[in-house]
């Protein structure tokens, strides 16, 4: 088994892949290339955290709020970000193959982010537009 850091509140914990955190406030945490497949975070209040260059693939973030959080260089790879507040959330070089259905990107930074693979349906876009491709 694999280990990552994952810091919040000066702690640090082993591998959290496919881990329960449903309802946490975890604001401002610090998980920075971590290994965090399939974790549930629906729900969450994530609010300025960082999961930079962190592997997020099948995590379930339903609900979650993202508000100017660092997600630069990470992996979504089949996340479910359903109803997920990405506002002003730093998506820099971020693989975006996740659902976005019901979310909201208002001003999220969206720079060399590759969205092949992408859900969307009645996702508010950074430009305030509404994206309805996938509905």
């Amino acid at each position: 088994m694999r280990n990552v850091r994952f810091i919040w509140r000066q702690t640090t914990l082993p591998y959290l892949g496919w881990s329960r955190f449903d309802c946490s406030k975890l604001k401002s945490s610090k998980m920075v290339g971590g290994d965090l497949t399939g974790i549930i975070l629906s729900g969450a209040d994530l609010t300025l955290a960082d999961f930079s260059r962190s592997y997020l693939g099948a995590a379930e973030m339903i609900g979650t709020n993202l508000t100017e959080a660092n997600l630069a260089g990470a992996d979504l790879t089949a996340a479910d970000l359903t109803a997920a507040k990405l506002i002003k959330t730093n998506l820099t070089d971020v693989y975006l193959a996740a659902d976005l259905t019901d979310a909201d990107l208002t001003e999220a930074i969206l720079d060399f982010t590759d969205m092949t693979g992408t859900i969307f349906c009645r996702t508010l876009m950074p430009d305030g537009s509404i994206n309805n491709r996938d509905c």
